[in-house]
């Protein structure tokens, strides 16, 4: 799953991504008693998971240099370079997991069945899973071959797929101070939704809930984003 798509953009990984308060209050209104002992999978450089710092929060990701980053910024955090798929070897429990970024789709099928299971085994009772994909029911149906460009002062991020067995991703990153261009490419598992809550409920989730956006706006066919919540019995 390691790729050096990553390991190439990660010093201009706040341009491309910067934090985004619309996750932090959905996070918030989910884990309302800040006691909570939370785990972000995917935390990339960190940001999301510090702004989250209230909670007793570590986060992981497999990238190196991410979690290097993270542990420079964000000392009084937790961070670990872990693979998702062993998420158990950590032997904790969690009153919530959280998985945004569109991480769960570098999986392939039967790794996101293992990865769902394991995050029910590391819930506590009563304890959520959160995820946030693209709705790849819109992409597949429509077939979108893009995404919306990301342009600002610093970097412009060109973003196309490819259809076939798995979803090429391919990316232009433009550096524009640079005048230099990194070109990137990695293979998605495009999961539908209903393969999605299958797969979790046949790991014994319930209150599968799906939003549009982190705002839980309801999540229509022309929807980008997927956002889910569900719980652990």
């Amino acid at each position: 799953m390691q790729n050096k798509f990553y390991s190439t953009i990660r010093d201009y990984y706040d341009y491309i991504f910067p934090l985004n308060a619309t996750q932090t209050n959905f996070v918030n209104e989910e884990f309302p008693n800040f006691n909570n002992k939370l785990i972000e999978v995917g935390c990339a450089n960190g940001k999301l998971t510090n702004s989250l710092s209230q909670y007793d929060i570590r986060g992981i990701d497999l990238e190196d240099s991410f979690i290097q980053i993270a542990r420079e910024r964000y000392p009084l955090i937790t961070f670990d370079a872990l693979d998702m798929l062993k998420l158990s070897s950590l032997n904790e429990k969690f009153d919530g997991i959280i998985c945004f970024g569109n991480t769960l789709v570098h999986l392939e099928t039967n790794q996101i069945k293992n990865f769902i299971d394991q995050c029910y085994s590391c819930l506590k009772s009563n304890g959520k899973l959160l995820i946030q994909i693209l709705n790849y029911d819109n992409i597949l149906d429509n077939k979108i071959t893009s995404l919306p460009i990301i342009d600002n002062d610093h970097i412009r991020f060109v973003r196309k797929y490819k259809f076939g067995e798995r979803l090429g991703f391919e990316t232009d990153l433009t550096i524009k101070e640079l005048n230099k261009t990194i070109s990137n490419s990695i293979s998605l598992t495009p999961i539908r939704k209903t393969q999605l809550t299958d797969i979790i409920r046949e790991a014994s989730f319930t209150d599968i809930k799906i939003y549009g956006a982190f705002n839980k706006t309801p999540l229509k066919s022309n929807s980008l984003p997927l956002v889910l919540t569900c719980k652990r019995a």
